[in-house]
């Protein structure tokens, strides 16, 4: 049907799919839902405590136009040679490994 409901990482996670859903979930009022407490789980490792959706409402909405720059293609692309470099890293440093470069 257009909605269901899933474990993910632990969590129940509710779809709402269809008009319907997309009025529910975009139109909702915020005292009636939360996008902060949606989010957070999977946010919070990414980009860390008081970020995006790990703040108040008001904080989030200032953040998000810093964010909404920052996570341009165009930006991504320039990101890329760092989180190569991370991951490389990471392989040659963690035991489980066993790579020497």
């Amino acid at each position: 049907g257009d909605v269901f409901s899933f474990m993910l990482l632990g969590k129940i996670m509710t779809v709402y799919l269809g008009p319907k859903g997309h009025e529910f979930v975009f139109n909702a009022k915020l005292s009636d839902v939360s996008a902060e407490e949606a989010y957070k789980h999977l946010t919070t490792p990414v980009f860390g405590k008081g970020v995006i959706y790990d703040c108040p409402n008001s904080r989030l909405m200032e953040q998000k136009k810093f964010a909404k720059f920052a996570l341009t293609t165009d930006s991504f692309k320039r990101y890329v040679p760092k989180i190569r470099e991370e991951i490389l890293n990471y392989f040659v440093t963690d035991e489980s490994f066993k790579l020497k470069e």
